[in-house]
């Protein structure tokens, strides 16, 4: 019996081998054909053709290659975009993780890889997606709903494909240097609108400070999208291995919360706060006087710009309009909006909107993405015009599919809080602790820029979907490698007891 086990697994491999063998055959001849056509091309088309052919190809032989193209395409996707009914858009994101997924798919198929485990959020994914489904029997616009269910599908599928293929330490440092360098591009685009006050008017604040908006047409997904990477960075500055790339860690950190500041957005200022602070308190932890240096330096440097008068009019307005208008939003409410109470009473219409739409819809809401068609129905008086979402995340999953989305979106968001607790507790090394903290402030900062803002828009859904990929990748691929004699030193372990099986 065992012998006869044996032979069949040998005729399993032997056909897989042979299958491998014919798509690298194929694979070689579809290049040589390519290569054919390219030659009666326009040089740009062959250029372009060239391009596509040989990036499908290195997916094919990896989906990680692609997962690294996303986390480019991802900030720079709707610069390109096809228009469709009721505002959908398609980027190159989609085609690219369709790819991706087909890709892997074949290679799962084939035995190329496998996950030890099924991936941690694969469950609260599912189980997400359900009530989803299920709200969109309500909805008015069936468009609307399945573009919002795909971007849950987006970021289901990206995970998995990240989670199970990212198998070492390498690929994961890689991961995040081309996320890294992603962001430090948008930066340097966003400062450069601020210079030159490249941009439409009315993203002047106070008619000085032109807000950065990067490639993605809008200040608050510009500064949602580098609030969820300036954490990254931020660790790799506090526990590198390395004194260099520490460094390098400071310069990213220091480029990207430039970019958050002029973005003048509030939502990722708030996002950056939560995560410096849970990042901060963790460093704590493992390294009191560092921590108490670092708050005190923060400290100083926030009181001598607020004395100095460094900061502009437009910057600090930003903040003290929270307080001003917050303290008296009944009266400005009646009163009416103007140019100074507009972006906080434009929340709280959308708040209001919301919770109506709930309060009148409480199982399965108005349906799945569907925010846009209900607003009118539900609006405050005065407020006919929308902005496509409920200004917080939360009330919008409330408000469009009802308390089973809402309730299943929390589960999500506990099981991946528990898994990034649990992979910052476990790595037995600096590096895993370091990336760890990173995706965990990560996703402070988008627990917290969801109170009052979506980060579900300009593909900023795929990018969630990689980090949270990566902090399940870095449960298995932490213990696959040898740990740096540096990073054992600074765990000061000894390094019979460090060493893990590669």
């Amino acid at each position: 019996m065992i012998g006869h086990l044996a032979a069949l697994s040998d005729q399993f491999h032997a056909r897989q081998r042979l299958s491998l063998q014919r798509w690298r055959m194929l694979g070689f001849f579809g290049m040589f054909a390519v290569l054919l056509v390219a030659w009666f091309l326009p040089p740009l088309w062959a250029l372009l053709t060239f391009g596509a052919v040989a990036g499908t190809l290195a997916v094919f032989a990896h989906p990680v290659v692609g997962v690294g193209m996303l986390l480019l395409t991802v900030p720079f996707g709707s610069v390109r975009t096809i228009s469709l009914p009721d505002n959908v858009d398609i980027t190159i994101n989609e085609p690219l993780i369709a790819l991706i997924g087909l890709a892997w798919l074949a290679g799962m198929l084939a035995g190329r890889w496998h996950a030890p485990a099924l991936p941690a959020l694969t469950i609260p994914i599912v189980i997400a997606l359900i009530p989803m489904v299920l709200s969109a029997l309500t909805a008015e616009s069936l468009l609307l709903s399945i573009k919002e269910i795909s971007k849950w599908a987006e970021l289901f599928v990206i995970y998995l494909v990240t989670a199970t293929t990212v198998r070492s330490r390498r690929v994961l440092a890689g991961l995040v240097g081309v996320l890294l360098l992603a962001a430090l591009a948008e930066v340097g685009i966003g400062l450069l609108q601020v210079a030159f006050r490249i941009g439409p008017p009315h993203f002047l604040a106070g008619g000085i400070l032109m807000r950065a908006h990067g490639t993605f047409g809008q200040p608050n997904p510009y500064g949602g999208y580098l609030a969820l990477i300036l954490p990254v960075a931020l660790a790799m500055a506090l526990m590198a291995p390395r004194p260099g790339l520490r460094l390098v860690g400071w310069g990213i950190a220091l480029a990207i919360g430039c970019g958050i500041l002029v973005s003048l957005s509030r939502g990722a200022w708030l996002g950056t706060l939560a995560a410096l602070s849970l990042v901060w308190l963790l460093e704590s932890q493992r390294n009191r006087l560092r921590a108490i240096a670092l708050a005190y330096c923060g400290f100083t440097a926030t009181l001598i710009v607020l004395i100095l008068g460094v900061i502009p009019e437009a910057v600090l307005s930003r903040v003290t309009d929270l307080f001003v208008y917050g303290s008296r939003l009944a009266q400005e409410l009646r009163a009416g909006p103007n140019p100074d109470n507009w972006a906080i009473l434009e929340r709280v219409s959308q708040w209001y909107a919301g919770w109506r739409m709930f309060a009148e819809n409480p199982y399965l809401g108005v349906g799945i993405g569907n925010y846009p068609k209900a607003y009118e129905v539900y609006a405050l008086p005065g407020w006919p015009t929308g902005v496509g979402h409920a200004h917080n995340y939360y009330l919008n999953l409330a408000a469009e599919g009802g308390v089973l989305t809402l309730m299943a979106f929390l589960l999500f968001m506990l099981v991946a809080w528990r898994l990034a607790v649990r992979a910052w507790r476990q790595s037995p090394d600096a590096w895993g602790r370091m990336l760890a903290l990173g995706l965990m402030g990560s996703l402070a900062a988008f627990s917290a820029h969801s109170l009052v803002d979506s980060l579900f828009v300009h593909s900023i859904g795929i990018l969630l979907g990689i980090l949270f990929g990566l902090l399940s990748a870095l449960e298995d691929a932490a213990f696959r490698e040898p740990v740096p004699s540096s990073s054992r030193r600074e765990h000061g372990g000894n390094a019979a007891e460090s060493t893990v099986e590669a």
